[in-house]
């Protein structure tokens, strides 16, 4: 977990010599009357001079507040403290020479930060009720189950359907305790009619839909729990095999089956509970590329390339011979994130008839792609990170804005995807505050892509 370093008061130093100018101004008297229209008209040239000059000032000091903000305010861990409200007042004095958002502009700030407060909100109710009903009743262990079903087809126990086709399907895989991680998806960029994503800042006019694929848990009262949830969200399809990591490969099989049946979106992206997605951004790259290459197939994300098969029956990858003869996968991408498009469905559904089922996702999703001749293209934007020293430790040491062009970012769970969407919003809603955050700060240890 990230340490949050304590906001430190922050004077406003304008403040302090406008007094102190405008003062020793006002406390001169002129020594003869007869100066007195001379003295009027040179006091009043330096009043004017002053003011302008203090007002660029001015402008300078709130965008350093501004960064120095940026920098100490992080992403916070705690549901009930985030210094959201101070960081606006702080943007209401930036000066508009400089680009940045001024008093217009700054109720769309006001905005999203009322937007952030009910969501924090919802979530700590979401948290005290259902999410207890949640943490009471994983007393349960959950046995380990190697095996995994080898049919194509796959009995679905709940599912959800599409209105109309989305532009953008995205499929959380997700376990069936962790209602958190969900409800905190829903809260921030999982749904579009959520009010943080319909301001100004979000450009984008396409359309987009999240569901989440689960399976069954060996606790009944998971179970139970995850089909109340899914019957109040409308969100959650549920498949008919145990939910492992073994059964990985099945539930990639349920979102195709079901996304063919009853959504057929333009296009997928398939994504893990405790990966972020930069919506807004990813929607723009995809809505320019889909007007210039739309009849292209598209399979684009983090590039997996010379992965060797496991063949120690005591790793969690154990593929046997009999399942996959080779010693190298096909190149695939990997599985935190991977962008398709849905055309392919028909396909690939047809396509898993000739491909033999291996518990790895990831690299079977790979191997159907490979049999429909789809080459997966390489994309710095996914999962940037992963591949970085101390991943898991160093990512919330990152400055924000390091967040701000990256499209799926792993290792954000639960409240920290909420405090994660805002703060992308932020940067995206003035993009040319983190030219300064770069150049000002150290951390240059902190490759932007490893």
């Amino acid at each position: 977990m990230y340490k949050t370093a304590e906001m430190p008061y922050l004077t406003n130093p304008v403040n302090t010599v406008l007094t102190a100018t405008l003062g020793r101004i006002a406390t001169v008297t002129p020594y003869s009357k007869h100066c007195k229209t001379h003295w009027q008209s040179t006091m009043m040239r330096v009043q004017l001079f002053a003011i302008k000059n203090l007002l660029v000032l001015t402008g300078f000091c709130g965008v350093i507040n501004l960064i120095y903000l940026l920098l100490y305010a992080g992403l916070e861990s705690n549901v009930d403290r985030y210094p959201s409200r101070l960081l606006g007042r702080q943007i209401s004095s930036i000066d508009e020479d400089n680009k940045y958002p001024t008093t217009t502009n700054y109720g769309h700030l006001e905005m999203m930060n009322s937007d952030l407060k009910e969501i924090l909100d919802r979530y700590s109710l979401s948290m005290n009720t259902l999410g207890k009903n949640y943490g009471q009743a994983q007393h349960t262990r959950e046995r380990v189950n190697r095996g995994y079903l080898r049919k194509k087809a796959t009995k679905i126990v709940k599912m959800s359907k599409c209105a109309s086709p989305p532009f953008l399907l995205i499929q959380v895989h997700s376990s069936p305790g962790n209602f958190l991680s969900r409800e905190a998806i829903r809260l921030s960029w999982g749904k579009p009619e959520n009010a943080i994503n319909q301001g100004s800042w979000s450009k984008s006019k396409r359309s987009w839909k999240t569901v989440f694929l689960v399976a069954k848990s060996n606790n009944s009262r998971i179970n139970h729990l995850l089909r109340q949830e899914a019957q109040f969200y409308d969100d959650i399809i549920i498949g008919d095999f145990p939910d492992t990591f073994r059964h990985l490969s099945q539930k990639m099989l349920l979102g195709i089956e079901w996304s063919l049946h009853y959504c057929r979106p333009k296009y997928l992206l398939k994504t893990d509970e405790d990966c972020y997605i930069n919506i807004i951004s990813l929607l723009l790259w995809l809505s320019d590329h889909h007007n210039v290459n739309s009849s292209k197939d598209l399979y684009r994300g983090k590039v997996q390339r010379n992965m060797q098969v496991e063949r120690d029956e005591d790793s969690r990858y154990y593929v046997s011979e009999k399942d996959f003869q080779g010693i190298f996968y096909k190149p695939y991408i990997s599985g935190g994130g991977y962008l398709f498009s849905g055309n392919l469905l028909p396909r690939l559904y047809e396509a898993t008839n000739f491909v033999p089922l291996i518990p790895i996702e990831d690299a079977y999703f790979g191997m159907l792609m490979d049999r429909l001749g789809v080459k997966p293209e390489m994309d710095l934007r996914f999962l940037p990170f992963v591949s970085c020293e101390r991943s898991y430790e160093t990512l919330f040491e990152r400055p924000m804005c390091h967040f701000k062009d990256p499209f799926v970012i792993h290792g954000v769970n639960e409240v920290q995807q909420i405090h994660m969407h805002y703060n992308v919003l932020i940067m995206n809603f003035m993009p040319t505050v983190c030219s300064y955050v770069e150049s000002q700060s150290d951390h240059s240890y902190l490759k932007r892509i490893c």
